[in-house]
């Protein structure tokens, strides 16, 4: 009796163990989780600086124009000269806005589905290129200020029924390893990724 209670004891202490193991894992996973997605949101607060900067500094000076356009019919010295000049600013100052705006909505739309497709186990259908792309593009802040480059050789259709956030963060890994520690003691390193379908199999 008492070697079977040993025995029950030493049982449960096993299934606590591997509780406490099973609990730290989780923790463990939420934890890279948001530190991938900490790194998601650093690397779109840069990007987006880019293009809300040019806004305001084309905002800026479309108001200066403005202010010296109304002082000129105020004071009744509009020549067509100004006028011409008046409405070609405009018509610049408008396209550089609705490009620049475009820009941050098109990093926005990315980064909510990154986000999205990173923080949770989500199954869901998706273009693999388009995925790719996706999770490549948060890594363009890491890239842009070395001589590495990176060539996605996949073609456009690839259906995949699959979970796209374990897909980027696997593809996420690889090119930070490559950066890191591959490419270390290089001066310009290379990365591509392939991708076919064959007979229903992605390789």
């Amino acid at each position: 009796a008492y070697l079977w209670l040993t025995h029950r004891a030493r049982a449960r202490q096993l299934d606590q163990a591997y509780q406490a193991l099973q609990n730290a894992s989780e923790k463990l996973i939420k934890s890279e989780k948001m530190a991938s997605l900490g790194s998601l949101v650093a690397g779109i607060a840069h990007e987006m600086n880019t293009p809300i900067g040019n806004s305001l500094t084309v905002a800026t000076a479309l108001r200066d124009r403005s202010k010296q356009f109304s002082l000129a019919i105020q004071e009744g010295t509009l020549k067509k000269s100004l006028l011409n000049d008046f409405l070609d600013s405009l018509d610049e100052a408008t396209g550089l806005l609705e490009n620049n705006t475009r820009r941050a909505a098109q990093l926005v739309g990315n980064f909510k589905q990154v986000a999205v497709d990173q923080s949770s186990e989500r199954r869901r259908s998706f273009d693999l290129k388009q995925a790719v792309d996706e999770t490549l593009w948060t890594l363009e802040p890491a890239m842009k200020h070395t001589r590495h480059t990176l060539h996605v050789d996949i073609p456009e259709g690839i259906q995949c029924d699959n979970y796209p956030g374990a897909i980027g963060q696997i593809l996420t890994n690889l090119v930070s390893n490559s950066l890191q520690h591959g490419f270390e003691h290089q001066p310009a390193g290379h990365i591509t990724i392939h991708a076919r379908c064959e007979q229903g199999i992605v390789h």
